[in-house]
């Protein structure tokens, strides 16, 4: 007959169910007798160690062992005699096939998840006949709990550090597992268990398999963050987000990922050392712990007040020290400024510098900057004026300046005397009383907008008398005998001198006792014999001799009265020929090549630099005093210098020449030096 094992439901109930028999049993099964039927016979029962739960028994046949040891040989289901010594295989062994390790486990109870373990027989060995040939084997179960749910992002596609987390979390668990237990976790999420020595219908494969719905949870979204403005001339992105979170920030220029964590006041910023663009995008988004990233801020960037406002440049500031601007100095700037910008927004605040540099910052903190060249010139000294030698006979004081400017003159007794230099140059103060020989005058030049000039110093000298005029045949080339009798009528008027030179045109120099010097030019010491011209005026250069304008022919005559001073009338012809009519009625004739000389304007010299001006075509007054000094630093000799409104200057020099100069060889546009140019400055306050 069939073999036939019982199974037991619970504690104390036993089931008969079919053995599995293997083909021999069935073979021999024919063959059985009645006389067999009298021997003893194996049987196995399985029964459940843990109370609560029932052994499996309709998984349990792959660890029902296929025969047993009789009197130490394996057999398959076979009959006892009596007093046949019987011991049992172990789970999962038949005659035939012995498992490479003890089966321990039976997985397969998919009522009862989780493992049942081999914990042994009620007994290790039976005597047929005397014993009952029933082995009992006791299996306690070890239910499968569920995981904590690890947080995933994509619960489709498990990454393999989520897979990780899911596979321990399994473990931990389930603790009281075995430690032959072994996890494996698909990329959704189902868990499965695995062992080494188990049986069952998949023997050797898994335990239990815990789903998705188990073993993860989708993370969830993070808040969005804050997001500050952002400027053109920013150079953070700054905001708050969840204390600890991850930012993660995509600037515009090549998509550049920029990351930071939030800190414990809930603030982040990230540095943006480029800058960025108006109107292009930066995104923004936030991963909290154990979160998903939220999804993206989108900021533009704005522009800045500064983008947008020019300013105006303010009326320039005279000051002492371009460099080291005092506190009234620099309020009066900051004065100007905001009178030239009265559109500023409130809030606007203005610095200036030490050095009259202006920095504005607007309320969104945004930045205008302008140089002190906008807003400061520093005042200039005046030039030095001239005066002419001082006799101590003389009532009058008498010098050149710029005009308009004002003169202080400081007698040696410390009397000061003032006046103001008239229209050609000329100025002069009275005096009460000559001056003594060797006393000291000194005197100084304001110009308007100017320091005070340096000091300059001239000492008087003792009075020298005009000499009868001695006739000569040439004025500009005296004979030895002629400069003996100039020589004898100076000495004449001043019989005190110890000392008379005369030079070839009649210049003569006298030496005093005292050793002080006096000079007679020559038409105050000859006259030559034809004329009663005394002497010959500084040709006066023209640009035409053969046709003078009227201008011209009006310097001519003053030249030719300034050396003939005793006369009742001058005419100057078109050639320059000078007719001069003296009191007694007499006349004399100065032919051109006395009187005039073609201009040349070749000598005249360009400025080392051309000055920077902010307007080529109108020159401020203090830019047209820039380029004055320019010209007169390259044209030392120059007498005067006239500048126009475009930069062209005109040059007079000693013998009354005059030249000029081009705007592209005296100014040059100027150059900010990448800062903003703003509108032109005003001319400068008082």
């Amino acid at each position: 007959k069939l073999a036939v094992a019982t199974v037991s439901l619970a504690i104390g109930s036993v089931v008969a169910v079919p053995a599995i028999v293997d083909s021999g049993q069935v073979a021999h099964a024919e063959e059985i007798t009645e006389a067999n039927r009298a021997k003893y016979e194996v049987n196995y029962d399985n029964v459940s160690g843990t109370p609560g739960y029932t052994f499996p028994y309709r998984y349990s046949y792959g660890v029902m062992p296929g025969g047993s040891l009789g009197n130490g040989e394996r057999k398959g289901w076979v009959r006892y005699n009596k007093d046949d010594v019987v011991k049992p295989l172990q789970p999962g062994e038949r005659v035939d096939y012995t498992p490479p390790k003890p089966i321990k486990y039976l997985t397969e109870d998919y009522v009862n998840k989780g493992v049942w373990t081999f914990q042994g027989y009620n007994k290790d060995i039976a005597i047929a006949g005397t014993d009952d040939l029933t082995f009992i084997a006791t299996w306690t179960f070890t239910p499968t709990k569920n995981p904590v749910k690890t947080k995933v992002f994509n619960p489709h596609n498990l990454s393999q550090d989520e897979k990780d987390q899911v596979a321990q979390a399994v473990k931990d668990a389930n603790s009281d597992f075995p430690e032959e237990l072994r996890v494996t976790v698909g990329d959704n999420g189902t868990a499965q268990i695995y062992y080494t020595d188990s049986a069952g219908p998949n023997s050797g494969l898994t335990s239990v398999v815990l789903y998705p719905k188990d073993t993860i949870v989708e993370k969830e979204i993070s808040a969005v963050p804050a997001v500050d403005k952002v400027d053109s001339d920013d150079h953070k992105v700054t905001g708050t987000g969840v204390p600890g979170s991850e930012i993660m920030v995509t600037l515009p220029y090549n998509r550049t990922v920029l990351r930071t964590s939030v800190k414990p006041d809930g603030k982040w910023e990230v540095d943006m050392p480029l800058g960025a663009s108006i109107g292009s995008i930066i995104t923004v988004s936030q991963g909290e712990i154990d979160k998903k990233f939220s999804s993206d801020v989108r900021i533009t960037v704005v522009a800045t007040i500064a983008d947008e406002i020019i300013p105006n440049t303010p009326e320039l500031t005279i000051v002492e020290d371009s460099e080291q601007l005092t506190k009234e100095e620099k309020d009066k700037v900051k004065k100007e400024v905001e009178k030239a910008n009265p559109g500023f927004p409130a809030g606007t605040t203005v610095t200036v510098s030490d050095n009259g540099d202006l920095t504005i910052v607007y309320p969104d903190e945004s930045i205008d900057r302008m140089l002190g060249d906008y807003t400061v010139v520093k005042r200039k000294t005046s030039a030095e004026p001239t005066v002419e030698t001082i006799d101590s006979d003389d009532v009058k004081i008498i010098g050149a300046g710029e005009e308009g400017a004002k003169i202080e003159v400081t007698l040696p007794d410390g009397t000061k005397k003032r006046t103001t230099v008239k229209q050609d140059r000329v100025w002069e103060v009275e005096l009460d009383n000559p001056l003594a020989t060797d006393s000291v005058v000194k005197i100084t030049q304001e110009e308007t907008g100017k320091k005070v000039s340096s000091e300059i110093q001239t000492t008087v000298v003792a009075a020298i008398e005009d000499p009868e005029l001695t006739t000569v045949e040439d004025s500009d080339h005296l004979t030895e005998e002629e400069k003996g009798k100039v020589k004898d009528a100076v000495k004449a008027a001043n019989p005190t001198a110890t000392k008379v030179e005369v030079e070839a045109n009649g210049t003569a120099t006298v030496t005093f006792p005292d050793g002080t010097t006096g000079t007679l030019i020559p038409y105050k010491t000859v006259k030559e014999a034809d004329t009663a011209v005394a002497s010959r005026p500084t040709p006066t250069p023209v640009k035409n001799p053969a046709a003078l304008t009227k201008d011209e022919k009006e310097k001519v005559k003053k030249a030719v009265r300034a050396v003939n001073p005793g006369n009742t009338g001058i005419r100057i012809g078109a050639d320059g020929t000078a007719t001069v009519v003296f009191i007694d009625g007499t006349t004399a004739t100065l032919t051109p090549d006395k009187t005039v000389k073609a201009a040349d304007a070749n000598g005249i010299k360009d400025p080392a630099v051309p000055t920077p001006v902010k307007d080529l075509t109108t020159l401020t007054e203090d830019e047209k005093g820039e380029v004055k000094d320019a010209v007169k630093a390259a044209n030392l000799t120059a007498t005067k210098v006239e500048v126009e409104a475009d930069g062209t200057a005109t040059v007079t020099f000693p013998d009354g020449t005059t030249a000029t100069l081009t705007p592209d060889k005296t100014v040059k546009a100027a150059d900010a030096n990448g800062i903003k140019n703003p509108a032109q400055p005003t001319q400068p306050s008082q």
